[in-house]
């Protein structure tokens, strides 16, 4: 049975603005206190971000009418200039380079424009690992040919992203890579050894490193430096659970008044929490529920399988950081440093998560063109390579 579809989804794409939404009125109601303070205008990062989501909103338009095809073509070409601006980071001395928190060299400026790396790097590793997987099917019983050439790839760039170093980052991408790995049918045992191999590096970073140790204590026992590394955690909680039911009201949040940090980016999922309430925070994570459903589901009508793994990939690199971010939000994942994306503030994250929604798109304009009536996403690869 053949079905025809050729208009996007209109739920993803619903589900996508009221979040661009959201997260523009939160961001301005959460930055206006260190906007006005520090750059004597209360409107100062309300503008910097509208005009950052209508060029991502122009980016995600222009690749809802770009095949998605086009992708298995550029996936090197894409990587390659991932890892070429992850390496230029960690070049002493280059121009455009600038320092983030802890000396933490994770993003390039070239006047009042910023562009983040490692986002660009999540994005066409998705898109790498997808056309990778899709050809390799026949090769991924074989360690060798089939499984270790896309995971070296995989660890050069978490290596380079550990380097920065931005531990959350990295996480992430493994986190991508070996779900991308698992519902590509690579072998459980080759999963099993390299999924150790990465945990167990980036355990001897954290280990290794006093800042993310820190971290690591500090989550664990949020009470030993309420003052110091846990502070950002214990503001958090208390942003969420000043708000009650139904918070504050909008703009009525005390804790952005210089007591939690970072209130319009890391932690603006907090101060939903407690100038909308619980029923706020319901909201935001059911929109994304929902864009899991929609993005699963686009996923699953792609007319082959480069599109059923290329819209898995980015279903869940939004999904999943989303779920991590809210994690942190609420302490039970140690901080990060994340953006919740679509909503925190920052033009990278805004950027690829609508790049990656475009394409995502895309793919649901084609969907139907192959109908496959097994729900098992195996079952599904194994008759696309039929």
């Amino acid at each position: 049975m053949v079905e025809r579809r050729f208009q996007p989804d209109f739920i993803l794409f619903a589900v996508t603005l009221i979040l661009l939404g959201i997260g523009t009125i939160m961001i301005y109601s959460a930055s206006v206190p260190f906007a006005e303070e520090r750059f004597g205008s209360t409107h100062f990062f309300l503008f910097r971000h509208v005009v950052r989501v209508l060029l991502g909103l122009m980016v995600m338009f222009v690749l809802i009418r770009v095949d998605y095809h086009i992708w298995e073509k550029l996936s090197l070409p894409f990587l390659f200039l991932a890892f070429a601006l992850l390496v230029w980071l960690l070049i002493p001395n280059l121009p455009f380079t600038s320092e983030g928190i802890k000396g933490a060299k994770s993003w390039l400026r070239w006047g009042p424009f910023t562009l983040q790396p490692s986002e660009v790097a999540k994005l066409a590793l998705v898109v790498y690992l997808a056309d990778s997987l899709a050809r390799r099917q026949l090769h991924l019983y074989s360690f060798t040919k089939g499984f270790l050439p896309p995971f070296i790839i995989l660890g050069a760039a978490c290596g380079l992203i550990i380097k920065q170093p931005d531990l959350g980052m990295a996480a992430i991408v493994v986190m991508i890579g070996m779900i991308l790995l698992f519902v590509g049918r690579a072998r459980l045992k080759h999963l099993a050894v390299v999924g150790t191999t990465l945990v167990s590096i980036l355990a001897l970073f954290v280990y290794r490193s006093p800042y993310w140790w820190g971290k690591i204590v500090a989550f664990l026992n949020p009470e030993l430096d309420p003052r110091g590394i846990c502070y950002h955690a214990n503001q958090s909680l208390v942003s969420l659970g000043s708000g009650g039911l139904w918070g504050l009201g909008l703009g009525q949040g005390r804790q952005k008044l210089f007591y939690l940090p970072e209130a319009h980016t890391d932690f603006v999922f907090s101060v939903i929490g407690e100038e909308l309430g619980f029923i706020g925070t319901m909201i935001v994570m059911m929109l994304f529920l929902v864009f899991l459903w929609r993005g699963l589901k686009i996923a699953r009508s792609a007319p082959d399988l480069f599109g059923f793994l290329l819209g898995f990939g980015l279903t869940f690199m939004i999904f999943g950081q989303a779920l991590i971010q809210i994690g942190v939000a609420c302490a039970v994942l140690p901080t990060t440093g994340l953006p919740l994306p679509l909503v925190s503030y920052g033009g990278s994250s805004i950027l690829v998560s609508l790049a990656g929604i475009g394409i995502l798109l895309n793919i649901s304009t084609q969907a139907g063109h192959v109908r496959v009536h097994k729900r098992d996403m195996r079952t599904r690869l194994q008759v696309f390579n039929r």
